[in-house]
C-alpha cells in the first residue's frame, strides 16, 4: 500500500514542495531535535553533569508563515546556534541534502522541516542520522517535552570554555542541566527551555589588574571597560537563565516575538564577528521575515531585535560607580541571493550597543543610531557619545554540486571619520573572518573538513606603535581591540561576563581548524585552534619587543546513540604560552555529556 505524501521547505517559497509516494506505515528517518547532541558521562566517576545545548520548537512551516497542511509528514530540525545540530545541518546543506539557510540570523525561534527525502535526487532520501529520530504527522497543534541534557565537566588548571552558550567552565568541576517544554498552536509557539549550572571555581593564578577587592577579578587586558571576569569570585558560582526560551508568532510572512535564545548574525562558524551565541542568548525582542521573500531579482530576509545585556557582578554598579547594570542592544541583519547566482548570499548587518536608557531617549535610541550613516561627517557630538557599535558586510557562496562553501565577512568597528579615511585604512578600528567547508560522502556517513580565521585585532600600523606616537591625541585614546569598548559604562561586547562574538576572545585573533565525521551511530570530531589572548606591543616595552599570550588548543570529542540516550566524551588539551607574559601553563578539560530524547505529543 502506498499513500501520497507533500513535502515543503519552509526556507524557500511557498511553491518549494515536492510530491512523492510512501508505503503506509514506513518509519521515516529525521535528524530532529538535536541541538547539540549532549555528550556526557561522569568523569572519574564524580558529578553527573550537565548540559547547555537547548533545543526545539517551532515557528511556522510554510515559508508565509504559515503552518504545514494537516496530515503532512515532516521532520522537526531545531538547531541552536554553536552546537553540534548545527554544524550537522551545515553538513547536509553542503552536499545539498538541504535547502540552504538564510545567514541574515540563526536562532531559536527560527525551524525548518528536514524531510526524509528533501529533494528530487536519489540520495536525498539518506543521510547519517536518519533512523535516530522517527517523523510524525504534523497537525495545527502540536506540544511536547524537549530534551533532558547534563553535561559536567573538569578543568585542571585555569577555567576553559569555547563557546558553550551561558556555562561558564571554572576551574574544577563544573555542572549544567536544561529541559523543558514546547508547544505551537496555530502561528504561536512556545519554548521553555532554561539552562541551570554551577561551577566549582577553584583557586587559580590571577593577572594582576591594579584594583584591590572583587576588582582583583576582573579581566587584566582592561579591567575599567571589560567584564570578562578572570574568576567570578572566589566561591563556587552558579546562574539559573532562561536559557533557549522563546514566544513566537508567524504571521503573513512575518516572525515576531520575545526571546532569549542565542543568535548568530552572518555566515560565521566559531568566528562571528557581530553577533555570535558563545555568551548564549540575551533577552530580546525582535521582528522580521518567517522565511526569505522573493522578490524575483532577490530573495530578501531581515531581521531587527532589541534587547538588553547584563553586567557581571564583578562590574555592576556600585555606589558612586559610572556605569549601569544594564545595557541596550539593538541592531538589525539584512541577506539577500541574487537571483541567476545558485548558491550565493550577500548581506549586512548594524548593531549599536548603548547605555540603558539610551542618552537619546528609549525610542531614539531603538529607532535612529542603527539606521544613522557608518561616517562622522553629518554626526553631531558622536565622539562624546558613550554608545559603541558595529557594521559589517558578509558572502556566502554554497555550492552544493562539490559539497563546499566559503565565506567572508568584514566589520568596522566606531565611525569611520570620512569616504576617504575608510578607503585609506578599511582595517582601523575593524577586522575580517573567512572560512571554508568541504563534505564529502552520501547514505551513512558526512565526513566534513572546516577551516576558520579571524583578524580583528589592532592592525601591523598600531602594534608598530604609529597610532600611539602620531595619532593619539586625534582619537583620543590609544588603539585597542574593536571588542574593548572605551567606556565604563557598558562593559563591551559583553553579557554576563563572557563575549558575545568569537571564541577567540576580545583580542580577536584566532584560527581553527576540524574535522567531524557524522555516521549512523553518532559522531565524532577532531579540531585544532590558535587565538592570541593578549599581545604587548613593541613600542609598549622598555625592550623595544613585542610579546603574546597565546592559547593553543587540541580537541577531541565523541558522541553515541543508545537507544533515546545521546552520550558522550570530550577531551580539550590546552596550551597557555606566556600567560599573563609571564610562564606557559597547560590544562586539561575532561567533559561527559548525556541527552534523553522525549517523543512530541499531538492535540
Amino acid at each position: 500500500m502506498e499513500a501520497l505524501e507533500k513535502i515543503c521547505f519552509p526556507l524557500y517559497p511557498s511553491s518549494m514542495c515536492v510530491l512523492r509516494t510512501v508505503p503506509t506505515g514506513l518509519k521515516l528517518g529525521m535528524a530532529s531535535n538535536l541541538s547539540g547532541i549532549l555528550r556526557v558521562g561522569r568523569p572519574f566517576g564524580f558529578h553527573l553533569i550537565a548540559s547547555q545545548l537547548l533545543i526545539s520548537v517551532l515557528a511556522g512551516s510554510g515559508a508565509q508563515g504559515q503552518l504545514a497542511p494537516k496530515g503532512t509528514a515532516e521532520a522537526w530540525l531545531y538547531s541552536a546556534p554553536g552546537t553540534l545540530a548545527e554544524s550537522y545541518v551545515r553538513a547536509l546543506e553542503n552536499r545539498g541534502l538541504m535547502p540552504g539557510r538564510s545567514m541574515a540570523v540563526r536562532d531559536g525561534p527560527r525551524v525548518w522541516s528536514l524531510s526524509y527525502q528533501q529533494s528530487v535526487k536519489a540520495h536525498s532520501s539518506e543521510h547519517p542520522w536518519q533512523n535516530v529520530y522517527r517523523i510524525r504527522p504534523v497537525k495545527e497543534k502540536l506540544w511536547g517535552l524537549l530534551p533532558l541534557r547534563a553535561l559536567g565537566s573538569f578543568n585542571t588548571a585555569f577555567p576553559f570554555q569555547r563557546g558553550e552558550g551561558p556555562v561558564w567552565h571554572g576551574k574544577g568541576f563544573t555542572h549544567a542541566f536544561s529541559g523543558g517544554v514546547f508547544g505551537r498552536w496555530g502561528p504561536i509557539s512556545l519554548v521553555v527551555n532554561p539552562t541551570w549550572f554551577r561551577t566549582e571555581n577553584r583557586e587559580f593564578a590571577l593577572a594582576p589588574t591594579g584594583i584591590d577587592g572583587s576588582g582583583r577579578f576582573r579581566s587584566a587586558l582592561a579591567p575599567a571597560s571589560l567584564d570578562i571576569p578572570q574568576r567570578f569570585g572566589d566561591e563556587s558560582y552558579q546562574i539559573l537563565s532562561l536559557g533557549s526560551s522563546s514566544l513566537t508568532l508567524d504571521m503573513l510572512g512575518l516572525t515576531g516575538g520575545l526571546s532569549s535564545s542565542p543568535q548568530i548574525w552572518g555566515p560565521g562558524d566559531l568566528h562571528p564577528l557581530v553577533m555570535g551565541a558563545a555568551a548564549g542568548g540575551i533577552p530580546h525582542l525582535f521582528l522580521g521575515t518567517s522565511a526569505p521573500v522573493d522578490l524575483w531579482i532577490l530573495e530578501l530576509d531581515f531581521r531587527y531585535m532589541a534587547g538588553r545585556t547584563e553586567r557581571s557582578r564583578w562590574f555592576a554598579r556600585t555606589d558612586g560607580a559610572d556605569r549601569e547594570n544594564f545595557a541596550l542592544l539593538n541592531g538589525f541583519t539584512v541577506a539577500f541571493s541574487p537571483r541567476g547566482l545558485t548558491g550565493l548570499q550577500l548581506g549586512f548587518t548594524r548593531l549599536f550597543h548603548q547605555p540603558w536608557p539610551s542618552e537619546d531617549g528609549m525610542m531614539g535610541g531603538l529607532l535612529k543610531k542603527p539606521f544613522e550613516g557608518i561616517l562622522k561627517s553629518g554626526l553631531q557630538g558622536v565622539d562624546q557619545r558613550l554608545d559603541d557599535q558595529f557594521f559589517s558586510v558578509f558572502s556566502r557562496w554554497l555550492v552544493a554540486s562539490v559539497g563546499a562553501e566559503v565565506w567572508l565577512e568584514w566589520v568596522r568597528g566606531d565611525h569611520s571619520v570620512d569616504a576617504r579615511w575608510l578607503l585609506l585604512e578599511p582595517e582601523d578600528f575593524g577586522g575580517y573572518a573567512a572560512g571554508f567547508r568541504k563534505t564529502w560522502g552520501t547514505g551513512s556517513t558526512l565526513t566534513v573538513f572546516r577551516a576558520e580565521s579571524i583578524v580583528s585585532g589592532p592592525t601591523h600600523r598600531e602594534r608598530g606603535g604609529a597610532r600611539i606616537n602620531n595619532e593619539r591625541f586625534y582619537w583620543g585614546h590609544a588603539p585597542h581591540p574593536i571588542y574593548i569598548d572605551s567606556s565604563s559604562r557598558i562593559g563591551s561586547w559583553t553579557h554576563r561576563g563572557q563575549l558575545m562574538t568569537t571564541v577567540a576572545g576580545p583580542f580577536g585573533n584566532g584560527q581553527s581548524i576540524g574535522v567531524d565525521r557524522f555516521h549512523s551511530e553518532g559522531h565524532w570530531s577532531l579540531s585544532f585552534d590558535r587565538s592570541i589572548v593578549s599581545e604587548q606591543p613593541a613600542a609598549a616595552m622598555p625592550s623595544g619587543e613585542g610579546i603574546s599570550d597565546v592559547l593553543y588548543v587540541v580537541s577531541a570529542n565523541s558522541t553515541r546513540f543508545l537507544g533515546q540516550w545521546d552520550m558522550g566524551l570530550g577531551l580539550d588539551w590546552v596550551m597557555n604560552l606566556n600567560r599573563h607574559f609571564e610562564s606557559d601553563t597547560m590544562n586539561f578539560r575532561l567533559q561527559a555529556k548525556v541527552t534523553r530524547r522525549f517523543a512530541s505529543f499531538e492535540h
